[in-house]
């Protein structure tokens, strides 16, 4: 158990990481201060590493969870593990089949065309941000009565935010307000990493308790 909460720490303090760094990467796309094609491929890269170590939280999450609320981080993991293979998949297909035509070789210039408005890429990207939000959203009510109300409510507000997400699809012009979502999901993964540091430590002294005995009956 305690090898399975170290995990998740560590994922979850990746996920934070990675989300926190696409989230700065965004902004400055925003504010231009990031020109094509290095936005594409900055965007690419903290989305692909995103995905596996989200799924291996939600797992870690199951794993530790009493079982009377393990149903909720089982649709958790189930919908990381629909987000991880989506990425994977259109990632790795998309990359390998780009168009030779795109490549201007003598400029050194990669005219690729990821994640603009309303290309597969970017339809992908979002259903990306819906599948987490979602499992999120799920995953909070197996943390509402375990004493973990600060894990509870960064995991739901993460995911009552997918509304946002979804009208600012239909609505470019009101993008800016997918930073509410940036902003939410690096602390819930945050909340996740110092949950499983709290976990950690209870483990530690659990196992502390049970040596006092076995050392006492040795002597």
């Amino acid at each position: 158990m305690r090898k399975i909460i170290s995990l998740g720490k560590r994922c979850s303090a990746t996920a934070t990481i990675i989300a926190a760094a696409y989230g700065i990467l965004q902004i400055l796309f925003r504010l231009h201060l990031i020109l094509h094609p290095g936005n594409s491929y900055w965007f690419l890269v903290p989305s692909f590493l995103f995905a596996p170590v989200f799924l291996i939280t939600m797992i870690c999450f199951d794993l530790i969870t009493p079982a009377k609320s393990r149903r909720w981080t089982t649709i958790a993991w189930v919908l990381g593990t629909a987000n991880c293979t989506l990425i994977t998949m259109v990632y790795f297909s998309q990359l390998a089949h780009i168009n030779p035509s795109l490549f201007n070789w003598e400029s050194g210039d990669l005219r690729i065309p990821l994640f603009k408005h309303h290309t597969a890429l970017e339809a992908v990207e979002y259903t990306g941000y819906f599948l987490i939000s979602a499992s999120t959203f799920i995953s909070a009510f197996a943390f509402r009565n375990i004493n973990a109300n600060r894990l509870y409510r960064s995991l739901l507000i993460n995911g009552i935010l997918l509304p946002v997400l979804i009208f600012s699809w239909f609505y470019p012009r009101y993008y800016f307000l997918n930073f509410l979502w940036v902003v939410s999901f690096p602390l819930a993964t945050f909340r996740a990493n110092q949950f499983f540091t709290m976990e950690e430590r209870k483990s530690g002294k659990k196992e502390k308790r049970m040596a006092h005995p076995v050392e006492w009956v040795i002597q």
